[in-house]
């Protein structure tokens, strides 16, 4: 199987706004499960000659070795004029295997702080506490920007010497494929490896529970640089929802050296009329230091 044959079953998927395209590996069958959004399943036949040549080529493209096991890795395949986010997962059955691809349909595209809004102190002061071990919180009220933020915030402190991990729900749409970040769901599991391994810079998007708050709070007491994003009315209420916590569970909350609210305002419209512009808001930013 060529890549133009799989590109061509992702656009067919996409057309169709299919939310995931599903692999059933099982001896003398396979096949292609297209999940249609309003629930229908449309279902493609391998023909068996090709099996074996078609679970190869896929393997392949999708950069996966014999054997691999993933769960919710970002990916992405590209052609000469569209590309394709997904979150990937392989599971294991009974002779067989399962690959799923949730695929992202409107990716959320990653903006440098400066692009965002932040400029001045505010910027200089952000990048120096970010640099040093200890929590910052981004907050805003749904839908204002702060996941942008945060994705902004790694391209800042990403760094290849670092052991990076970023744990994000399963039903976001935001499309990261930073180079050397371990990708996680914000399960209990995954966070006991963080805390009990190897890890440098953590981040946690929509961490509006208690398990991930606690687990950030245990993660930067422990030395650890973190940076969460969860939904709040403004600096005060951020600010007392980590402490709440922190008390309710026996955790030190002096970890948390900043918290940044921020909203979304019309862009002002540019000087030069013949100027273009790939967005009409632009971020607002209260920010709190220790």
């Amino acid at each position: 199987m060529s890549q133009k044959i799989f590109t061509n079953l992702l656009k067919f998927a996409t057309t169709k706004r299919a939310d995931h395209l599903t692999i059933n590996a099982h001896p003398g069958q396979v096949t292609l499960d297209c999940q249609i959004t309003e629930g229908e399943v449309l279902t493609i036949a391998v023909p068996p000659k090709l099996e074996r040549d078609f679970m190869a080529a896929l393997k392949k493209l999708l950069k996966l070795t014999a054997g691999e096991l993933v769960n919710h890795r970002h990916g992405s395949i590209n052609d000469a004029k569209q590309s394709w986010n997904f979150y990937l997962t392989v599971r294991s059955e009974k002779e067989g295997e399962k690959i799923v691809m949730k695929l992202l349909n409107n990716p959320t595209r990653v903006w440098r702080l400066n692009q965002l809004g932040l400029a001045g102190k505010n910027l200089k002061a952000l990048k120096k506490i970010s640099a040093r071990p200890g929590l910052i919180a981004v907050t805003s009220l749904p839908g204002q920007g702060k996941s942008s933020t945060l994705n902004a915030l790694l391209l800042e402190n990403n760094d290849p010497s670092l052991n990076v991990y970023w744990l994000q729900s399963t039903n976001s749409n935001i499309a990261l494929n930073v180079p050397g970040v371990n990708y996680l769901a914000p399960n209990s599991d995954y966070w006991h490896k963080i805390l009990n391994h190897d890890s440098d810079l953590i981040f946690v998007d929509e961490a509006n529970n208690i398990s991930a708050i606690t687990g950030a709070l245990r993660a930067a007491s422990s030395g650890r640089r973190v940076v969460i994003a969860f939904s709040a009315d403004d600096i005060d209420q951020a600010k007392k929802k980590i402490k709440d916590i922190a008390v309710n569970h026996g955790l030190d909350n002096s970890c948390l050296k900043a918290v940044i609210h921020q909203s979304l305002v019309d862009w002002p419209k540019p000087s030069r009329p013949k100027t273009l512009r790939t967005r009409s808001k632009i971020g607002r930013f209260k920010i709190w230091l220790s």
